[in-house]
């Protein structure tokens, strides 16, 4: 775990935040970036950055994860909800409900949204998930994030900026020809999705791949799975991601060290989708 830039244990050694007494956890190791030798756990005082290492109870560890303002907790979340591990019986109907939710989507028997709500109702039914838990998993910043994202999508459209934008993509790469715009479409998406949340990307990005593909006069499905694929190359930038905001402190990272390993992961996807989607999606 990792503690956030105003906790009040910054500064503070383990013995005197007495850990073990007031969060019921043994700390077992402590983790500073960039020093070389073992750091000494009891008498060294906390700095931003630190990582601890803790063991106990998963109901100690997830009260930790409550307490927002002090404590960023590492992990699997499923594993820190309280009874990830605690029912196993209904590992194998979850696994049955997600197969048949997959084969359903894949043979075209249902589509996605409806397939999903009635997998997650069988989840439910089954007793593999209650339904607090079911709500308290919702991702309600998701759910905003899209019911914004979506309007200002369909306006962009209506307002013929979309078409603007696609017809400008075709008159710059159209003799390239297709494959080109499609990379186009990729290369814009991948760097928006470097300063944007993908899914903000995916979703104003979306409309402008079909429009490009309409002026076109081919098949939609490659370039809108180019542009889904590039919204999750957030490699790029610390700030692309959550995941990569948290681990800057944790590593001691600096911005360029993602830029020096992360374009070389999006020219890599960029070019194995330029081979491989006109090969499963033909214009």
């Amino acid at each position: 775990m990792l503690l956030r830039p105003r906790s009040k244990l910054l500064g503070k050694t383990i013995a005197e935040l007495r850990f073990s007494r007031n969060y019921h956890l043994t700390v077992l190791a402590l983790r500073r970036p960039g020093a070389e030798n073992p750091v000494a756990i009891k008498d060294t005082p906390i700095k931003l950055g630190d990582v601890l290492l803790v063991q106990g109870e998963w109901k100690h560890i997830f009260a930790l994860k409550q307490l927002r303002e002090d404590f960023v907790v590492m992990g699997e979340r499923e594993a820190l909800q309280l009874g990830a591990l605690t029912r196993p019986d209904k590992a194998p109907i979850t696994m049955l409900i997600m197969v048949t939710m997959i084969a359903l989507v894949a043979f075209n028997i249902l589509d996605l949204a409806p397939a999903s709500i009635l997998a997650a109702l069988a989840v439910i039914l089954t007793g593999c998930i209650d339904v607090d838990a079911a709500y308290d998993n919702i991702d309600l910043k998701t759910l905003f994030l899209m019911a914004g994202m979506l309007p200002m999508s369909t306006a962009l459209a209506k307002v013929g900026l979309v078409d603007m934008v696609a017809t400008g993509f075709v008159s710059a790469l159209g003799q390239g020809g297709t494959v080109v715009v499609m990379a186009g479409i990729f290369i814009l998406t991948a760097a928006m999705t470097q300063v944007l949340s993908n899914t903000a990307t995916a979703v104003l990005i979306a409309p402008l791949a079909l429009a490009t593909a309409q002026q076109l006069g081919v098949q939609p499905h490659a370039f809108l799975m180019s542009a889904a694929v590039a919204a999750s190359m957030a490699f790029a930038t610390p700030i692309a991601s959550p995941v990569n905001t948290l681990v800057v402190s944790a590593g001691g990272y600096r911005f360029m060290d993602y830029v020096r390993v992360g374009v070389p992961l999006v020219i890599l996807s960029l070019l194995a989708s330029v081979i491989v989607l006109p090969i499963l999606f033909p214009f």
